[in-house]
């Protein structure tokens, strides 16, 4: 009886601070939920992130190898994903009228895996979404939206199990990443061949970005649907060194895209050059650290200056650390700093025309893979160094209904590379290296053993390189149901 009222009292304290916190966001300006920034741009960044790192999730929850042994194995299933996001003031400015005020996701995924002799394997994937904006006066993107359904990834697996060295073959439609995924992740359609020699283990890939993707540089005429570039890559890994994995990456970019024009030049052809190493120690510390060099060509804005062939010349770092204490409420502390280096001269770091690279080496780190910061901000690792501490518990590990929630919290804190040079979030104007402040907070929750529920809460507070008239504080909400099958 003591156990119950214990267990009841804690629910009641974590239901109280639930709805405190939901009444905080409801109270704002006695709106339902805010309204969101008029730079449509962010938002789809912004899912992007989110639709890559459930993706990541949900794959290590659902594909399940064969039992050993096991001749001939048929697998399927899925997962549905009901998403609610609300922003307010991704503009900066209270006084503007935000184009999006909310939206409602809902995304399906059906997956079939085939195995034969544990050596061959195909695999498919469905996906079916549909998301409803809720939008205001001149919002110019797409509102309400229906895609699929379609097939969000296709390959097949050839696995050569020799004893010294095994190979895997995996050609078709999938998610590859080199490095930590900064420089290069993505689900894309080409051959990924993986090689385990004694003591590496190595990764080559070439890939094709898929039909209709938008493109990266914005100012490019036509971008939505004109993404096309070719990745080739690989990756060596030392696996020789007590809780710790070590490894090197080459990655070429080409641009393939045909809407160059008379006056501007847009081909963006990248390289990158990363090292990097992470491991643990006993289950309780563990590190990270990755470098990249960013090499190559682009062109100068000729809207600015005359137009010409420029090098790229860029730098970004991640680093990081995260300790679990051993107690009942599982307690981690996790720090990292991130770079992404600036050029001075440019105002807009994924343009080419209109706010690009203008004199000398272009010197803004510009990447294909995923940076994850702050909710509200929600940055692009461009001109940017960012600050993360973290911190969350399991507050009732031990309880069987509510043993697997996780309540957590992270402060960021972020500056310019360059002063003189602009972010991805285009409101910060000014020559000031201060970019700001956040706060976010955080629950995760597995229900049932298919069943997951998040909510996300985040609050940008705008530092000096914002003009005055346009430091509001920027607010965002999220809160998601899974379930797979």
């Amino acid at each position: 009886m003591q156990k119950k009222k214990v267990i009841f009292i804690r629910f009641l304290i974590l239901i109280f601070i639930l709805v405190s916190f939901l009444l905080h966001i409801l109270s704002i300006d006695n709106r339902l939920w805010a309204d969101a920034q008029n730079d449509e741009e962010k938002v789809k960044e912004e899912q992007k992130l989110l639709e890559s790192e459930t993706t990541k999730e949900l794959e290590r929850i659902a594909i399940k190898p064969a039992k050993k042994g096991e001749t001939i194995a048929f697998r399927y299933g899925g997962w549905f994903n009901s998403i609610y996001r609300s922003y307010e003031n991704l503009d900066n400015d209270k006084s503007t009228v935000d184009t999006i005020h909310n939206s409602w996701l809902n995304d399906m995924r059906l997956w079939f895996k085939f195995t034969l002799f544990d050596k061959y394997a195909a695999y498919f994937r469905i996906k079916n979404y549909y998301v409803s904006r809720s939008t205001d006066t001149g919002y110019t993107g797409i509102g309400d939206d229906y895609d699929g359904p379609h097939l969000d990834m296709g390959y097949i697996t050839l696995n050569f199990n020799e004893k010294e060295s095994p190979i895997t073959a995996t050609l078709g439609r999938q998610y590859v990443y080199i490095g930590r995924g900064i420089a290069y992740s993505a689900t894309h359609d080409g051959v990924k061949i993986t090689w385990k020699p004694s003591h590496l283990f190595i990764k080559s890939f070439f890939t094709l970005t898929k039909p209709n993707e938008d493109n990266i540089d914005i100012s490019v005429p036509n971008y939505e649907k004109n993404g096309e570039r070719t990745f080739m890559g690989t990756e060596i890994s030392y696996l020789d060194i007590p809780h710790t994995i070590i490894y090197i990456y080459g990655l070429i970019q080409k641009d393939r895209n045909n809407q160059n024009t008379n006056t501007q030049n847009y081909d963006y052809n990248s390289r990158y050059f990363g090292i990097g190493l992470e491991g643990g120690i006993e289950r309780n510390f563990g590190y990270w650290a990755e470098i990249i060099k960013e090499t190559g060509k682009d062109f100068t804005d000729a809207q600015a200056v005359k137009l010409d062939k420029r090098n790229i010349n860029a730098l970004a770092l991640d680093l990081g650390l995260k300790y679990y204490f051993r107690n009942r409420f599982k307690p981690k502390f996790e720090f990292e700093y991130a770079y992404g280096s600036g050029d001075n001269d440019r105002t807009m770091v994924d343009y080419t025309r209109g706010g690009g690279n203008r004199y000398g080496d272009d010197k803004n780190f510009l990447y294909f893979g995923n940076f994850y910061g702050g909710y509200a901000l929600s940055p692009k690792l461009s001109n940017l160094k960012a600050w993360k501490i973290e911190s969350s518990v399991v507050p009732f590990n031990g309880y069987k209904f509510l043993k697997d929630l996780v309540v957590g919290i992270k402060y960021w804190f972020y500056r310019k590379d360059k002063a003189s040079g602009g972010i991805y979030d285009t409101d910060a104007t000014l020559p000031h290296k201060d970019i700001g402040q956040e706060l976010n907070l955080y629950f995760y929750w597995k229900i049932a053993k298919n069943k997951y529920w998040s909510c996300r809460y985040g609050i940008f507070f705008p530092g000096k390189s914002y003009p005055v008239a346009t430091q509001t504080d920027t607010k965002y909400f999220y809160t998601g149901l899974t379930v797979t099958f």
